[in-house]
C-alpha cells in the first residue's frame, strides 16, 4: 500500500480548511511526476543496501493491507518534525511503500536536508527525490484557491476539492467545469506552480 503523508504543519493547515467547510486532499489523484510511484530511483540512504523486510500482508474484504514498520515510522516522524521549521522551504512530501519496506521523501534539492535525512534514518531505506516546490509553498496556493471558491462560483466554476501533490510538483483542483477551469485558473494564479485540473463532483467547497 502506498500512503502519502503530510507534516503536522500541513495537517494544521488542512484542519483550518476543514473548519471552513473545505474538502482538501493532500496528494491529488494523480501519481508522482518524478520517478515511478514506488520504484527505487532517487538518492538512497545507506539503509537501502539492506532494506527492512516488508510487513506481512493482511487481507481485509478483498483488499491487501500492510502494517507499519516502527523504525521507518520513527525516521519519518523525525523528518516531518524538522519539516515544520528548519526545512519548511525544502520538504515536499512522503510516500510510504509498505509492501517494499521503504519510503520516498520528496524535497527541493538540498545537501543539508539529505545529510539530515541520512542522520535520522536509523538504518531504514529512504529514497530522496527532487521536488519543484516545497509543501509549504503548495499549501499557500491551496489556501488561496480555497479562499476563492465564492469567486469561482460567480465565474461559473464549481470547485469541489483542492490540495498539494505529495511529490511537490503542483496543486490539484477538482471542478465540474474542467476545460474552462484549465483556462481561467492560470490567469488568476499564474503558471509558476502547475495547477492540474481534474473532473470532480460532490460536496461544494464553501
Amino acid at each position: 500500500m502506498r500512503t502519502p503523508r503530510a507534516t503536522r504543519r500541513g495537517a494544521a493547515a488542512l484542519t483550518l480548511t476543514a473548519a471552513l467547510g473545505l474538502a482538501t486532499v493532500l496528494s491529488g489523484s494523480a501519481g508522482p511526476r518524478n520517478g515511478s510511484p514506488s520504484g527505487v530511483d532517487g538518492q538512497a540512504t545507506t539503509g537501502c543496501a539492506s532494506p527492512a523486510a516488508a510487513p506481512s500482508p493482511i487481507e481485509t474484504a478483498g483488499t491487501t493491507m500492510y502494517g507499519s514498520i516502527g523504525a521507518l515510522d520513527q525516521a519519518l516522524a523525525e523528518i516531518q518534525h524538522a519539516a515544520e521549521g528548519r526545512f519548511a522551504d525544502v520538504f515536499a512530501g512522503v510516500l510510504v511503500v509498505s509492501e517494499k519496506g521503504h519510503a520516498i521523501v520528496y524535497r527541493v534539492r538540498s545537501a543539508e536536508f539529505d545529510a539530515y535525512a541520512e542522520s535520522v534514518s536509523g538504518g531504514q531505506c529512504l529514497y530522496l527525490r527532487d521536488a519543484d516546490h516545497s509543501q509549504a509553498t503548495l499549501l499557500a496556493l491551496t489556501m488561496r484557491i480555497s479562499g476563492d471558491t465564492a469567486y469561482w462560483r460567480e465565474q461559473g466554476i464549481v470547485v469541489h476539492m483542492v490540495g498539494p501533490r505529495h511529490d511537490g510538483s503542483g496543486v490539484t483542483v477538482g471542478v465540474e467545469q474542467v476545460e474552462r477551469a484549465r483556462v481561467e485558473l492560470p490567469k488568476r494564479y499564474g503558471t509558476q506552480i502547475p495547477i492540474e485540473v481534474e473532473e470532480s463532483a460532490g460536496r461544494v467547497l464553501l
